[in-house]
């Protein structure tokens, strides 16, 4: 990212067309763009300019401001030629500068962008005013909404002259593109999210805070992926842009705007009650302050978050200090009856450096975990911890430091809690938490199991569903669906809390085994039993329902809606869900990319969840990302990525999720079938096959047999996917055997009919490859119906993303080469020596020299070069 240029212009191409269309259009023109402060009005009227010079077109820029507007056509006359003894604002005046500037264009179409119209002083708006109603002019103007402008102004798009553009703030997901363009590669979505949130889609903030982090150290780059790794920071540019905004705020405004910023929301009653001299509906009309509407309160809060940031950095300590004593006897004087006061109390209290209750800072502690603000929730449960009381505080940091990486002393603090002193409830959450952050987060098994097992020894008189649940989840993710299930039968009826978990696992492990009807219904009624948490806590199946919901319509064939509920979800996730909630989101949205067929969607999802992954720790999470991005990589033909990607994913040692198998296996036979390997690639697939058997993952082996089909190895793979679609009821899976099937026998028309199966099941990639199977098979018995296969094959591949799979790269020359032949020339194809080939094939040169050759013959090429191409 270069910090001196300027930034790519996004969420304005609505805007762009209208002033194309503009500067296209005879006879007099213009249009006004008003926006807030930082919204790009500036920058969308340099576009302008840019177009009138590609349209041959004069140009001029002038620029109001505070200063030129005490001058009569102040901001002109750098462009206006002397004139003494005349009075500029008389009609005779106007005309003459209106004439010197028309003067300057030189018989051309004049475009003139006259930037913060709001300043012009009352001349240069009269003579901006007559330019666009008489001359051949196109005016382009732009003005702070939040500013009073000049009648003559105002006049240009009230009397119909020009239109006006209201520039509105950048939604999330045009942040997220500007933000990926101008750093040159992916954002982390909870960094973009709090990026987009700290700027309110201000391109100018949102600018500002990107260069001041990177700057920083905040915002960091690491393997293609930014994420921030500390707190927002505020650059020179943001402070004197709300300066700005502060001037001519009275003192009475000010200390109520700073109020604001400590307090982020008051009641309206209460902050006049604590500013009566304070002119808040002045400040409304400003855009200083806004009024909100929840339910029968009526909150204030600052205008924009930058405001506060500001306010608060350049507060002095005893300002802090004073607000926050205020603010607390405030809100106890009334009661500090609403939930959110507990926490804001505390809060205040701490700044004031007074004695807060323990029972207080526990409160607010999960409070702020709630509202998602993690670092304020650690901070109070550290301050909670050093009370020595509160053994839920522990509980509720350890799983904070988990969130964070830091799984040794995670453990260190729950070994340490004494179990006996809780409530159960307590009990229950204290081990789920500690055996998770063992299994998951340091690998080890046996004692994540017998944490559970003891505290399922505890509870005498509590239900332990949840600790069973949790035990079976556990086997879930060891590759072991139906010993989870078996754990589940245990689970009384009565256990609501352990009920969700065992569903949520039940529908996991039923997608896994292919009885994805069982799999939907399962969560269907985890949803519909959810309850709030047995403990003052997040809820640890939080969005898991919906999950299982999104894995089991990915493996059931119905990507549309797999599809919905993973954006949905995803988008849902980023503003309050913690860390590991989004990763698995994340990963569920970059599954579904890569079943359909959508290599880079998937290849960005994949490389954005494996970063949150090594944020948690969790190397199990880890390689199933990896392994996923390595695919996409290679089915795109980004080898060189996929060799990157491989060999981090190489060095993570072994963990207990072992249900990730065949996903590490099926990668690297992607990577080697990319690099020409086709012989070790259908060996790997072969592996992979066995290890998924082996745990009895049936989807699973059916996407890993039906890739053995579509690396050329089909008869073996074709009779076991037979089996595999008569025992699931998964859609995706009768698709893949039919492909299987038709390959097998050849024909054109169960090719074809096959392809139509995957296309249905919204399987693109696959259906592209087949499609162009049946359209090879049509050609070769010299049928015509080849071109309309070939047509919605390369249809379906438009949709895919860059995809060069072998099947779509090599499929119209299948007929004449032998598999070996075809391995051979892919090699050299891509640049590889013979030496080379053959240390990698275990063959001799001279081998590898005759295949090449007898493949140059029935290819008509004679080079390595015109084989590639």
């Amino acid at each position: 990212m270069q910090p001196e240029t300027a930034w790519p212009l996004v969420g304005r191409d609505e805007e762009l067309s209208v002033i194309a269309d503009l500067l296209g259009e005879p006879g007099p023109r213009g249009v006004v763009i008003s926006g807030a402060a930082g919204t790009g009005k500036t920058r969308l009227a340099q576009e302008t300019l840019a177009m009138a010079r590609e349209a041959g077109s004069a140009k001029l820029r002038v620029a109001g401001s505070r200063a030129a507007a005490t001058v009569p056509l102040g901001v002109f006359a750098p462009l206006l030629p002397a004139r003494h003894g005349d009075d500029a604002a008389t009609f005779e005046g106007l005309r003459w500068a209106a004439q010197a500037l028309l003067d300057r264009a030189h018989g051309r179409r004049l475009v003139m962008v006259v930037d913060d119209a709001h300043h012009l002083d009352p001349a240069s708006a009269a003579l901006t005013h007559q330019l666009a109603l008489d001359g051949p002019v196109t005016v382009v103007a732009t003005v702070r909404s939040e500013e009073p402008a000049p009648d003559a102004v105002i006049a240009l798009w009230k009397d119909g002259l020009t239109p006006r553009l209201e520039l509105q703030p950048l939604s999330q997901e045009e942040s997220v593109r500007l933000l990926r363009l101008a750093l040159s590669g992916e954002v982390e979505m909870a960094a973009a999210h709090r990026l987009w949130q700290a700027s309110s889609g201000n391109p100018l903030f949102l600018r500002e805070l990107v260069l001041a982090a990177v700057d920083g150290g905040v915002l960091v780059e690491d393997r293609g992926v930014w994420s921030l790794a500390g707190q927002l920071q505020l650059s020179p540019s943001i402070r004197d842009l709300v300066r700005q905004r502060l001037t001519g705020a009275t003192a009475a405004d000010r200390t109520a705007l700073h109020t604001l910023a400590f307090a982020y929301a008051l009641g309206f009653q209460m902050l006049r009650a604590l500013h009566p001299e304070a002119d808040l509906e002045s400040l409304e009309r400003r855009g200083m302050i806004q009024l909100d509407t929840d339910g029968r309160r009526r909150p204030v809060t600052l205008a924009h978050p930058m405001y506060g940031e500001v306010l608060r950095d350049r507060a002095p300590g005893t300002t802090a200090v004073t607000i926050a004593e205020r603010l607390t006897t405030a809100v106890e004087k009334l009661g500090a009856r609403r939930r959110e006061d507990v926490l804001q109390v505390a809060v205040w209290r701490l700044v004031t450096g007074g004695v807060v209750e323990p029972g207080l800072l526990a409160t607010a502690a999960h409070q702020a975990y709630h509202a998602a603000d993690f670092d304020l929730a650690e901070r109070l449960a550290r301050a909670a911890r050093a009370t020595g009381s509160q053994p839920s505080v522990a509980v509720l940091l350890a799983q904070l430091l988990d969130e964070q990486g830091e799984h040794e002393e995670a453990e260190d603090l729950l070994a340490s809690v004494d179990l006996s002193a809780m409530a159960p409830p307590l009990q229950v959450r204290a081990a789920l938490a500690r055996a998770d952050n063992l299994f998951f987060g340091l690998g080890r098994e046996s004692e994540a199991h017998e944490v559970l097992a003891d505290a399922e020894r505890a509870c005498v008189d509590t239900p332990a569903g949840e600790l069973v649940a949790n035990r079976a989840w556990f086997e879930l993710h060891a590759g072991q669906p139906q010993a989870a299930l078996e754990l589940l039968t245990a689970i009384g009826s009565d256990d609501v809390h352990g009920l969700v978990a065992a569903d949520i696992v039940r529908s996991w492990a039923k997608t896994l085994l292919g009885d994805t009807t069982a799999a939907l219904r399962a969560a269907e009624d985890a949803t519909r039993r959810e309850q709030p948490p047995a403990y003052p806590t997040v809820s640890r199946h939080e969005g898991f329902p919906e999950l299982a919901r999104g894995f089991a319509l990915l493996h059931a064939g119905h990507l549309n809606e797999a599809e919905q509920i993973a954006q949905a979800g995803l988008t849902a996730s980023l503003p309050a869900s913690p860390t590991f909630v989004q990763a698995r989101w994340t990963t569920l949205v970059a599954a579904t990319a890569l079943e359909r067929g959508q290599l880079i969607t998937a290849a960005s999802s994949f490389q954005q969840a494996a970063a949150l992954q090594r944020r948690l720790g969790q190397n199990g999470q880890l390689r199933a990302n990896l392994s996923g991005q390595v695919v996409a990589a290679s089915q795109a033909g980004a080898v060189a990525e996929a060799i990157d990607t491989m060999k981090e994913l190489d060095q993570i040692p072994d963990n207990p999720e072992r249900l990730h198998e065949a996903d590490v296996l099926s990668a690297k036979a992607w990577l080697s079938a990319a690099r020409g390997e086709r012989s070790k690639a259908t060996r790997l697939l072969g592996e992979a096959a066995a290890a998924a058997r082996g745990r009895d993952l049936v989807t699973i082996e059916a996407r890993v047999q039906h890739d053995r089909v579509r690396l050329g190895d089909p008869v073996e793979a074709a009779a076991r996917l037979a089996q595999l679609a008569d025992r699931a009821d998964s859609g995706a899976v009768r698709a893949r055997a039919q492909h299987a099937a038709a390959t097998v026998d050849g024909s054109a028309e169960t090719l074809e009919h096959a392809a139509a199966g995957l296309e249905r099941s919204g399987l693109w990639l696959l259906a592209a490859e087949a499609f162009m199977s049946a359209a090879t098979a049509y050609t070769r018995a010299g049928r015509r119906r080849g071109n309309a296969c070939t047509h919605r094959a390369t249809t379906l591949q438009e949709r895919c993303e860059s995809a060069r799979t072998p099947a779509l790269l090599l499929e119209d020359h299948v007929a004449p080469l032998t598999p070996r032949e075809r391995e051979v020339v892919t090699m050299a194809a891509d640049g590889l020596p013979s030496k080379t080939i053959a240390e990698r094939l275990v063959i001799s040169i001279r081998t590898v020299n005759n295949l090449i050759q007898r493949a140059y013959i029935k290819l008509g090429v004679h080079s390595r070069a015109e084989a590639a191409e």
